[in-house]
């Protein structure tokens, strides 16, 4: 008699585990529907991290999910709801109604539909209390009113696990005194991105801030940040950059002083908007000015005062610097566009090679769609006289989304 074959089902938890993880979504709805042996496997993965778009069918699915299923949202760790309708007045009902239904959310993420602005009041998100959330992010509107600034305050201090908040899309400038100190409880945040100095520009600063993306901000406010948030930040990215009509934009900082004033930084990104002719913007870094000699640095490469004496110096950091673009091109003629690569690789060349040993590798945005990101690093190191070779590849991480975030 044939030895009979094991049955694939006997294989342990955390094998089918892997297996189930890197399947597609329709597949594991499948699994939990007909196997009744992997369905909690397959739902638990299932349900962890949620995209949606809001009043879409697969939307309506999920919350009828929910909804007849409770155990199925203690399952949810991340989820992102997107294109929020503003006009449909099911939102102060249907949101937090919602999100209160999943107890153990690590992550929100939460996005309106361009042009209609969605106020956090106006569907009650200040309200809700997720003891567990680590991440948010949102665009919704803040009313600039007293009350509201407040509330939404209110509704950080409630979470002091706050490890990362982006609300890049709000601008909070004047701020009630109380406000300000209830920075004290996030002293968790790590991550940060914002459109005003609500909270990376008034001092006493967050000590756990390392990850800063400013919008909207005037040059001279980086001057700023480097004096209160210098000596911490790990990555900092800059978009949006602001020009007063009338005032001629001035030459920005030299990588000695990049280096200076952000001895641990090891991503600088820098988004820019586009024009007819290529163009390095040098309003906050002026990339490519000559490196001064080692003996004429001074006070450049001396450590800062407030750092305890050291008889082993530490190496500072190297740099990965991404130039990216604020706007998509407008032409995509070829030989406009191969003169705009060339332009950025020669760039990129001059300022690897101006400060070897610093810069680890720049990263600029191809012209062509769908606009990849180029990185330039060298490769092996200098012998018997031979400069290093620089090698180019594409890189879909580096540069793009979030990565600022991660670096």
């Amino acid at each position: 008699m044939a030895k009979e074959i094991p049955s694939t089902l006997s294989l342990p938890t955390e094998l089918w585990i892997q297996i189930l993880e890197s399947s597609p979504r329709d597949t594991l709805a499948h699994v939990a529907l007909v196997n009744h042996s992997l369905s909690e496997v397959a739902e638990r993965i299932l349900y962890r991290t949620v995209v949606l778009k809001w009043n879409t069918p697969e939307a309506r699915i999920f919350f009828e999910s929910i909804a007849t299923c409770p155990r199925r949202g203690t399952l949810v760790l991340d989820i992102s709801i997107l294109r929020i309708d503003g006009t449909d007045t099911r939102l102060p009902a249907i949101l937090p109604t919602l999100l209160m239904a999943l107890p153990n959310l690590h992550a929100v993420t939460l996005r309106s539909s361009v042009p209609i602005p969605v106020c956090f009041e106006s569907i009650g998100i200040l309200d809700i209390r997720l003891t567990h959330l680590r991440s948010f992010a949102a665009n919704l509107k803040v009313d600039p009113s007293p009350s509201s600034t407040a509330a939404f305050f209110a509704f950080l201090a409630a979470h002091p696990s706050l490890d990362t908040l982006d609300v890049r899309g709000n601008t909070l400038t004047d701020l009630p005194a109380h406000c300000v100190q209830d920075r004290r409880h996030l002293a968790a945040l790590r991550v940060l991105a914002c459109s005003s100095r609500f909270l990376n520009s008034r001092a006493p600063v967050l000590g756990s801030l390392t990850h800063l993306h400013r919008t909207a901000y005037l040059a001279s406010e980086v001057a700023h940040i480097a004096a209160l948030l210098g000596s911490q930040l790990l990555s900092l990215r800059l978009g949006g950059r602001l020009a007063i009509p009338g005032r001629a934009v001035e030459l920005g900082w030299g990588m000695e002083e990049v280096q200076a004033r952000f001895p641990r930084l090891r991503y600088l990104q820098v988004d820019s908007p586009y024009r007819e002719r290529p163009y390095l913007d040098t309003s906050v870094v002026d990339w490519l000015r000559p490196r001064r000699p080692a003996q004429s640095q001074g006070q450049a490469h001396s450590a800062p005062a407030s750092e305890p004496y050291s008889e082993t110096p530490v190496p500072p950091p190297r740099l990965t610097i991404a130039w990216t673009y604020a706007e998509g091109f407008w032409s995509d003629a070829e030989a406009w566009a191969a003169t705009y690569d060339a332009f950025l690789d020669d760039a990129a060349v001059q300022c690897l090679k101006g400060w070897r040993g610093y810069v680890e590798r720049v990263v600029y945005e191809q012209s062509v769609r769908p606009y990849p990101m180029v990185s330039v690093r060298p490769q092996g190191t200098e012998s018997d006289g031979q400069e290093e070779r620089l090698v180019r590849v594409q890189d879909t991480v580096v540069g793009s989304g979030d990565y600022w975030k991660r670096a």
